[in-house]
């Protein structure tokens, strides 16, 4: 029942999260400055045995969640751009995943503000994410994007001083 009720608020919160489109700036203005972080590698025969032998009618299970604590303050790099704005990028790795999705515990963009989720290949690009995702309960989730390697991107333009909450609870590697 855990799974089947993890699956359906991930899958709910993610098709919620609604997405303006358009290009990450680090992609536009070819900037990689990047800090890594890497997941504990997982045993995926031994996840995939323990699904052959779960009781039947209980849901399936694509991924291994991480439980993480990584925010704007303790993870990633600020870049600060020649206009004075600021850039955050950060890259998670889970070696061998197929996709990783990302579960937030408190999600909140300034106006003027936005953010992405891509892979390297930038072939599952997803955002902006803007001031409109904002809810009520801060919760927030990105949509699987393919590969072992996700990148995040947050812009802040300089005449923004209104804090912002981008605190990452979940690294879903999915198997």
């Amino acid at each position: 029942m855990k799974y089947l009720l993890n699956i359906i608020l991930l899958t709910s919160l993610a098709i919620l999260q609604d997405s303006k489109g358009g290009i990450p700036y680090n992609i536009k203005s070819n900037i990689l400055n990047q800090n890594s972080i890497s997941m504990p590698s997982i045993d995926i025969n031994a996840l995939l045995e323990e699904d052959q032998n779960t009781p039947k009618g209980r849901p399936f299970r694509y991924g291994n969640k991480f439980n993480v604590n990584l925010n704007l303050s303790n993870s990633g790099n600020w870049t600060s751009l020649e206009n004075g704005d600021l850039l955050w990028t950060l890259a998670i790795e889970s070696k061998g995943a197929f996709a990783i999705a990302l579960e937030y515990s408190q999600f909140y963009l300034p106006e003027g503000s936005s953010f992405y989720v891509y892979n390297p290949q930038q072939s599952s690009i997803h955002g902006a994410y803007t001031s409109e995702n904002n809810q009520d309960d801060g919760l927030f989730s990105t949509p699987l994007v393919e590969g072992d390697i996700i990148y995040l991107e947050f812009y802040l333009p300089s005449n923004n001083s209104e804090e912002s909450f981008i605190d990452i609870n979940y690294v879903i590697h999915d198997y």
